[in-house]
């Protein structure tokens, strides 16, 4: 049975009872001191309540806030909450012979995201290649390949604008909703010693990694990983064969394969939106992400009546005709939905 906190108004009424009850009087005079009584300890019991509900809402993870919960994470969960991580790759620039990029220049994206060169190099031709990394750990600093990174401050014989390689890795601090979705199924699927949900719970203690599937074909255990809504980096999925592979991890007897999934972009056209503006298009392209990020699967169907669903979900949006995909579309073993593009017609 549910208990339901007392209101202020109500504790006011009762305390005010119960002391004019216990002092003999009636109703009590307009300025007598009961009232007065009443109400400041009305005031303390409902704060009480309040710590009270408080307290009883950090006993289980689901509720907790986030100080709790990280406390929680540390008795269940290897680790604790996964932490930010940083994006890396490459930069290119038109350079010189002898130009010298040192290790700690920075370059920046046209939204300000800043990088910083990793280690020195000294240019041998007319086009030179240097390792960054993005100078906060995030989601932000990750980004398709192509895009132009301009040098903060110039350097002698070196073009300022360069091209990027895709800067990958990038991932935010584990949310309180991950944490605690970690959490519960830890409690609810014990370590049973190798068993497909421990895989799973092993990928997900890595930094990064979002979302995990297990396949076997003994002695084969593959495990698939994403990193977000973005198909994991050759070093992440390295990072995740490593920490499966330690000695106190996996079982002796497994063969352990981790890959990334191969992306399958799923392209929209979307005709007759109502009303067709800008802001419901951007909600409507919001929905389709969160649509893939929640039903997208290695091998898995999507459904067209649950898109369709998704889509009519986006804020403000009244109407629309899915013109494309006009079906279910299916994957193969290792492909993944991923987001496409969306035309509208």
């Amino acid at each position: 049975m549910a208990y339901d906190r007392p209101t202020l108004p109500a504790l006011i009424t009762r305390i005010n009872a119960d002391l004019l009850g216990s002092l003999g009087t009636g109703d009590a005079l307009r300025r007598a001191e009961a009232p007065v009584y009443g109400r400041v300890i009305s005031y303390a019991v409902h704060g009480l309540y309040g710590y009270q509900q408080w307290a009883a809402a950090q006993a289980i993870p689901s509720t907790s806030d986030t100080e709790a919960l990280d406390r929680w994470a540390s008795i269940w969960l290897a680790g604790g909450r996964k932490a930010a991580t940083t994006s890396a790759g490459t930069l290119t620039l038109t350079t010189t012979a002898g130009a010298v990029i040192t290790a700690g220049r920075r370059a920046v994206a046209l939204d300000g995201v800043e990088y910083v060169v990793t280690g020195s190099v000294t240019a041998t031709g007319s086009s030179t290649t240097v390792n960054i990394e993005a100078i906060e750990a995030g989601a932000a600093g990750n980004r398709d390949a192509g895009q132009v990174l301009t040098l903060v401050s110039p350097i002698a014989g070196v073009q300022a604008a360069g091209i990027a390689s895709a800067l990958v890795g990038g991932a935010d601090a584990e949310t309180d909703d991950d944490l605690s979705a970690r959490i519960t199924a830890r409690i609810q699927s014990p370590p049973q010693g190798g068993a497909e949900d421990d895989y799973v719970a092993w990928a997900l203690e890595c930094d990064g990694i979002t979302r995990a599937w297990v396949t076997t074909a003994p002695p084969y255990v593959y495990v698939r990983v994403m990193a977000g809504s973005a198909i994991p980096s050759g070093a992440q999925v390295a990072a995740v064969q490593s920490y499966i592979d330690a000695p106190s991890r996996r079982p002796v007897t497994a063969r352990l394969v981790v890959l990334a999934p191969v992306a399958a972009p799923l392209n929209l056209v979307i005709s007759d939106l109502v009303p067709d503006t800008a802001s419901v298009r951007m909600a409507v392209a919001e929905a389709f992400e969160a649509f893939i990020l929640a039903e997208a699967a290695p091998g898995a169907t999507i459904t067209h009546s649950r898109l369709v669903q998704a889509l009519s979900s986006a804020a403000g949006e009244t109407s629309h005709t899915l013109v494309s995909p006009a079906a279910d579309v299916t994957h193969a073993v290792g492909e993944i939905a991923t987001v496409g593009t969306i035309t509208w017609s």
